[in-house]
C-alpha cells in the first residue's frame, strides 16, 4: 500500500493548480448563467440565502434572519451555529456541503450551485462569522468572496488569496478570538453575516425585487417550514421594516 502524503514538490504544485482551476469553472459557469437569467436570479437570490440559513445546524432549533437594505448594500443575518472548516473550504470552493445522494429533507442545500445567484447583487461578498477551532476555541472570521474574473485565469488568484487567508486563521491576530462564546451565545445573536456592497443601480433594483417577492410569499413559505421562526425586512430605501414571525401552537 502506498502511503506517500505529497509527493514531488512540482506534481504537488500541478495538483493545488487543477483544484483552483475545477474551482474557478465552476464558479465561472453559475455565474454565466446567473446573468443571462437576470429576471429569473433578481427572485432567487433572496430565497437562497432563506434556504442556506434553514439549512444550518442550529443549538437553539429554530432560525432569525434578519435582512438589511441600504441604498448602498445589502446585509443578510442569521443565527445558525458557528461554520466548520468544511463550510468555509465549500463556500470558498463553491462546493456544496450537503452529502452527496442525501435523502435529507431538512437539507435542500448549503452554499451550492445556488448561491451564486447572490452574486447578482455583487460580485464580491464579504462573509463574517464564527468557527470553533481544536479544543473549543471560537474564532470570528471575515473573508471576502471575490468573484469578479470574467475567466479562470483571473478568478483563481481571487480564490487562492482567500485560501491563504484563511490559512491563518489560528495564527493571524486578525481573526479574533471570542472567549466563552458557545456559554454566553443567545438566540438572537446573529452572528453569520454576508454584505454586499452595491457597485450598480441594477444591483439596487435586484435586491428591492428579491425583497418584493419575499414579502409577498413569506408568510405561506412560514406556514411550511417551521424551522424558520423570524424574519425581519429592514428596507432604508423605501423606509419600511417587517417581522415575520411563525409561531407554533
Amino acid at each position: 500500500m502506498n502511503t506517500r502524503k505529497n509527493g514531488p514538490a512540482d506534481i504537488q504544485q500541478s495538483i493545488e493548480k487543477n483544484n483552483l482551476k475545477l474551482s474557478a469553472d465552476k464558479i465561472l459557469q453559475g455565474l454565466k448563467k446567473v446573468r443571462n437569467e437576470p429576471s429569473k436570479s433578481r427572485r432567487r437570490w433572496v430565497w437562497e440565502l432563506l434556504q442556506n440559513a434553514k439549512d444550518v445546524p442550529n443549538v437553539f432549533g429554530r432560525v432569525k434572519v434578519r435582512v438589511s437594505l441600504t441604498g448602498k448594500g445589502l446585509a443578510f443575518a442569521h443565527n445558525g451555529d458557528p461554520f466548520t472548516s468544511e463550510n468555509i473550504t465549500g463556500l470558498i470552493q463553491q462546493v456544496s456541503t450537503k452529502a452527496s445522494g442525501g435523502d435529507d429533507e431538512e437539507v435542500t442545500g448549503k452554499f451550492g450551485t445556488g448561491f451564486i445567484s447572490t452574486h447578482l447583487l455583487s460580485e464580491k461578498v464579504q462573509v463574517s462569522g464564527i468557527t470553533l477551532r481544536p479544543k473549543g476555541v471560537a474564532k470570528r472570521f471575515i473573508i471576502e468572496l471575490d468573484r469578479s474574473g470574467r475567466n479562470s485565469e483571473e478568478l483563481m488568484p481571487h480564490i487562492e488569496a482567500t485560501i491563504d487567508r484563511i490559512k491563518g486563521i489560528d495564527d493571524d491576530e486578525a481573526f479574533e478570538t471570542i472567549d466563552n462564546y458557545t456559554a454566553s451565545r443567545r438566540e438572537h445573536d446573529l452572528d453569520t453575516e454576508l454584505t454586499y456592497h452595491f457597485s450598480s443601480k441594477a444591483a439596487l433594483t435586484t435586491a428591492q425585487v428579491g425583497l418584493d417577492d419575499l414579502r409577498n410569499t413569506l408568510p405561506f413559505t412560514l406556514a411550511n417550514v417551521p424551522k424558520i421562526e423570524e424574519v425581519v425586512v429592514v428596507d432604508t430605501t423605501r423606509k419600511f421594516e417587517v417581522t415575520y414571525t411563525c409561531v407554533i401552537v
